[in-house]
């Protein structure tokens, strides 16, 4: 994309090892997801036998789930750096090319120039930059897919989140929150970086609107387990085990 990799505590060997000094001191890790806990596991060897325990981040969990609109709607939220793949949905989407379908793109940066930049350079057909959402609630109902594209993520909080809101969800095989898509058994895991992936899905739940409504269903439910206060309990159990 042009861009210069952004974060040099991961490249100068002298702000890595700052970076990684407390993870090294540390009894325990604890990780939002097994796609975390590699990447932590391979820092070397003294993080071969750490300990790490993966505890995902948790959701509040809607008011309302509204029914999916009438109008294929498919949404991405959050930031845009290169690690996001936004990229590969925009080229996704550009061949698709739905004359009845819509792409919603939201959050902060989503109205910048960068922003602009990536859909003029590998975008088309119906876009709309939202910019900031002030209610996350209101965008997720209005969709009937929601889409991950990262190449690389931690977690992905918008996954549980549109999961908690009844949406079938793509999710990419670098996006942490990939463990929660699995275990639901809904939606699909796309191979990051792969706009082809993007589009067999996408298309799949355009062409077949009543298996994304159970899909749906199946995501919401699965999404309970995983509220804030069932992720504190597990925090409050590791740590009365570290204190024991």
């Amino acid at each position: 994309l042009g861009l210069e990799f952004p974060y040099p505590h991961l490249t100068d060997e002298i702000q890595w090892h700052r970076y990684i000094e407390g993870y090294r001191q540390a009894d325990v890790i604890v990780c939002p997801s097994t796609v975390a806990a590699r990447t932590v596991r391979g820092y070397g060897k003294d993080f071969e036998k750490k300990d790490i325990r993966v505890i995902p981040h948790g959701c509040d969990l809607p008011k309302e789930i509204k029914p999916f609109p009438k109008w294929f709607t498919v949404g991405y939220m959050g930031s845009f750096g290169a690690d996001k793949g936004v990229r590969y949905l925009l080229q996704a989407w550009k061949e698709l090319n739905y004359p009845d379908a819509t792409l919603l793109l939201a959050g902060r940066d989503s109205t910048s120039p960068w922003a602009q930049h990536l859909v003029h350079t590998y975008g088309g057909g119906n876009i709309r930059l939202m910019g900031w959402v002030k209610n996350p609630t209101d965008f997720y109902n209005s969709l009937s897919i929601y889409v991950q594209p990262s190449c690389t993520e931690g977690f992905g909080m918008e996954v549980l989140e549109a999961m908690a809101h009844g949406r079938p969800v793509v999710c990419s095989d670098r996006a942490g929150a990939v463990d929660l898509v699995d275990e639901a058994d809904a939606g699909f895991v796309a191979r990051q970086g792969n706009s082809k992936d993007l589009v067999d899905y996408i298309d799949y739940f355009k062409k077949y609107p009543d298996v994304a409504v159970v899909e749906g269903k199946a995501s919401a439910k699965h999404a309970e387990k995983y509220t804030w206060d069932k992720i504190r309990s597990h925090y409050v159990e590791l740590w009365k085990e570290m204190l024991a």
